[in-house]
């Protein structure tokens, strides 16, 4: 810019070394750059590259916990299935209705139909609120946030099997990933 309004390359070198010195004046002194100080003021928060560059970035796959649900075949009798689920651990129960569809079941659902004398009843029968929403290990936890509260767990998938559970992840899940995270 000197160049440019004086038309004269022998201020290039006083001016960029004066610029040097009052860049390190000004991070010695002042920690927040003078632009984001004025737009906090305005109420303006513009998150710097800097700052983007340290946040971590979580993924499903650091938050998911294995082996930690019950999968159930669509056929099985709900007889055999309550059997099955006594003296198991509160885990959730999910099913595979087909190929790429997920759903979750309820236990006092299971009881109350497996009661029935008649033992008719399968895995399948079951209504459900609707299929899961699927995610896979290497998404983001951030987009991932937004169904995490609207079911009680999420089932991780194999992007190239899904009909593969990895795991599966709910909302306590999630915040403890990034609560580990911001205190590392």
């Amino acid at each position: 810019m000197v160049i440019e309004v004086s038309g004269n390359y022998s201020a290039a070198v006083p001016v960029m070394v004066s610029s040097l010195i009052a860049y390190f004046i000004s991070r010695r002194f002042q920690n927040v750059p003078l632009f984001d100080m004025l737009s906090r003021q305005d109420g303006l928060i513009l998150p710097s590259i800097e700052e983007r560059r340290e946040q971590v970035s979580l993924v499903v796959e650091d938050a998911m916990k294995i082996d930690s649900s019950i999968v159930v075949d669509p056929t099985e009798t709900l007889a055999t299935l309550a059997a099955r689920l006594n003296g198991q651990p509160e885990m959730p129960i999910l099913v595979r209705p087909r190929v790429g569809e997920w759903r979750l079941l309820s236990r006092e659902e299971i009881e109350h139909l497996a009661a029935d004398p008649l033992n008719t009843h399968t895995a399948g029968d079951i209504a459900s609120k609707g299929p899961l929403p699927m995610i896979f290990p290497e998404e983001s936890l951030e987009e991932v946030l937004r169904w995490a509260g609207d079911w009680a767990v999420l089932p991780v998938v194999n992007r190239g099997d899904t009909g593969k559970l990895e795991g599966v992840l709910s909302l306590p899940d999630i915040l403890h990933a990034f609560r580990q995270a911001a205190s590392e």
